[in-house]
This record gives structure tokens, C-alpha cells and sequence, in this order.
């Protein structure tokens, strides 16, 4: 399963797919005015808001493993969250802050 989201200065793709006997999990985002990519799945504001209320984990890595029933919830509950437009705001000023830091040169597609 993949969805995208428009926010104002990001694009995300949420997706949680098949691997092997699990699901992996993982947000990517975009800067468009700049074109820079990164998974952003162990941002602390993703795993505080998002991860962590449904797994009750902060071993986080840019993919998660679960089970497909955790896997569902977290991808349902993610959907949830990147369609309230306050979230989302919160969410662009960390992913700012976390450019600013660098490492914002992944290539994936959104």
C-alpha cells in the first residue's frame, strides 16, 4: 500500500508493502523547492507522534518491520495524521530544521 501526500513545501509517500513474512514501513519526503529526498521514518517527531503510540518502540531505522496487523494500524494511523493540515505544518518546520543538518540526498521517486 502507498499513498502520497501534498503539504505545503514537502510531498510524502507513506508505504507499507509485503517483505518476506512481515511488512515494512517507511515515510519518505520530498523538498521540492530543492528537490531533496530522504526517509524520514526515525525523525524524532515521526517516532514520538506516529511510531511510538502504536508500537511502543523507539528503536527506530529508516524501515520498520512489523506484522501485518501493527503494520496496518500504523499505516491507517499515519494517513490519519498527514491529513490534518496543523500536523502536517509542525511536521515541514522539523523537517527544515532537519535539512538544515544535511543528509538530505536519498534517490527515490515520489
Amino acid at each position: 500500500m502507498r499513498i502520497k501526500i501534498l503539504g505545503g513545501r514537502y510531498k510524502f509517500l507513506i508505504k507499507l508493502e509485503l517483505y518476506d513474512k512481515d511488512f515494512s514501513f517507511e515515510i519518505l519526503s520530498l523538498y521540492t523547492a530543492k528537490n531533496q529526498r530522504s526517509a524520514i521514518t526515525n525523525l524524532n517527531f515521526i517516532i514520538a507522534e506516529l511510531i511510538f503510540p502504536v508500537i511502543e518502540t523507539t528503536d527506530i531505522d529508516t524501515t520498520i518491520f512489523l506484522n501485518k496487523t501493527s503494520g496496518i494500524k500504523l499505516f491507517q494511523e499515519s494517513i490519519l495524521a498527514f491529513k490534518n493540515k496543523y500536523w502536517i505544518n509542525l511536521l515541514e518546520e522539523k523537517l527544515d530544521e532537519d535539512r538544515n543538518y544535511g543528509g538530505w540526498n536519498s534517490n527515490f521517486e515520489i
